[in-house]
């Protein structure tokens, strides 16, 4: 690349620099996909690490709540048509539904007490029975929950702290179920649409390095979401805690603007739309980033499927965006006619001199490098 080039848009680039690469010895003599090993059992201990979540001591102050009561049959309609109108149980069928009713025990709070506390540790599922809960992010009230209304599946879905705090707002009931219970039936609804989630990663740029075994990991910390029109998908200055692929509907992606009590976003500048096999959230992913930039609202019914980064870190390890650059890289080496032709050795060696560099549109490129690989952008 003698010759200085410009970029029509925002770009990153993946380049190797002048200086030469270095013969691998012995000791260096493996690859990328060879450190699977080491990768499995730094997995393992995150696995124990990230499932604790769910069955520590992080919600103690509900059992002083719990109060006996029979799940008769008209509390059993509400909280299936709660779920049926949840994000996260939408798309369960009904003997996952009868799972997560049998866990079921019954919550009583007076006006103002704490049910669950933002940042803590998630345990149960909840279905309001009656009363009024407010809803707040960092101190602020961003939503209302009704009688007949799910919350607190999230950070049970995605093994993740609670992302709210709610609290009372009126003497009032809830139903908890169990969260490990919870997420097992997620889980076990998502392996029966495994071979669908395959195809998706197989089209999925960020992934396209992973081998075989990889993406079968990636594709276990998968789950879908439903959500209809209007509704927030994720909220700007919220913690991330997965990446979302459009399987049905259309999104706005949203700049700024205002939460209000009722939970309805005010204002804000749209600076995208996504569509059908688009997705969200992987450029955060491979930044380092934890926090959006952006709310994310469905202007149709829309279907999501969702990658948890918990668990996904679980799978590949706590740097993943190192780990999908690499991977990203290696197969660009080996899908290059030059390239192509060393050792398994010498292109890792390769991976490890590149380095990545964005140019924002119109930018000229005047390096003087030997190799690029462009990662967004033309």
């Amino acid at each position: 690349m003698g010759n200085q080039t410009s970029c029509c848009q925002n770009v990153s680039l993946i380049y190797s620099n002048n200086e030469p690469v270095r013969h691998p010895s012995a000791e260096d003599d493996r690859n990328i996909m060879e450190e699977e090993p080491r990768r499995m059992d730094g997995r393992k201990g995150n696995k124990a690490r990230i499932g604790a979540a769910a069955v520590d001591n992080g919600e103690d102050h509900l059992i002083k709540h719990k109060t006996a009561k029979v799940l008769d049959a008209a509390s059993k309609e509400l909280i299936k048509a709660a779920m049926k109108q949840d994000r996260v149980c939408a798309t369960l069928e009904a003997p996952e539904v009868e799972a997560i009713l049998s866990t079921m025990e019954y919550f009583q709070f007076a006006k103002g007490d704490l049910i669950v506390e933002q940042g803590t540790s998630g345990t149960t599922f909840f279905v309001t029975h009656q009363g009024t809960l407010e809803v707040s992010v960092n101190g602020k009230v961003c939503n209302t929950v009704l009688e007949g209304q799910a919350f607190g599946g999230l950070a049970l879905l995605y093994r993740c702290p609670r992302t709210a705090t709610v609290r009372a707002s009126t003497d009032c009931g809830v139903w908890g179920a169990k969260g490990d219970t919870f997420h097992r039936v997620l889980q076990e609804n998502a392996h029966k649409h495994q071979e669908d989630t395959m195809k998706f990663l197989d089209s999925i740029k960020i992934f396209d390095g992973l081998n075989q075994k990889q993406k079968e990991q990636v594709a276990d910390s998968c789950f879908s979401e439903t959500f209809d029109a209007g509704a927030r998908v994720v909220t700007q200055g919220d913690a991330q805690a997965a990446i979302y692929f459009v399987k049905k509907g259309d999104l706005a992606l949203i700049r700024g603007g205002q939460v209000k009590a009722s939970g309805e976003l005010s204002g804000g500048d749209e600076i995208s739309r996504l569509g059908t096999g688009e997705c969200f959230g992987e450029s955060l992913l491979l930044s380092g980033e934890s926090v959006w930039d952006i709310t994310a609202v469905s202007k149709t019914k829309a279907e999501l499927l969702c990658i948890s980064v918990p668990e996904l870190k679980g799978a590949l390890g706590d740097n993943i965006g190192s780990v999908l650059e690499k991977t990203f890289v290696l197969k660009g080496l080996k899908t290059c006619p030059v390239m192509s032709q060393f050792s398994s050795s010498q292109l890792t060696e390769l991976v490890k001199a590149v380095t990545v560099k964005d140019f924002a549109a119109g930018e000229k490129i005047t390096e003087d490098l030997r190799f690029v690989i462009v990662v967004e952008g033309q």
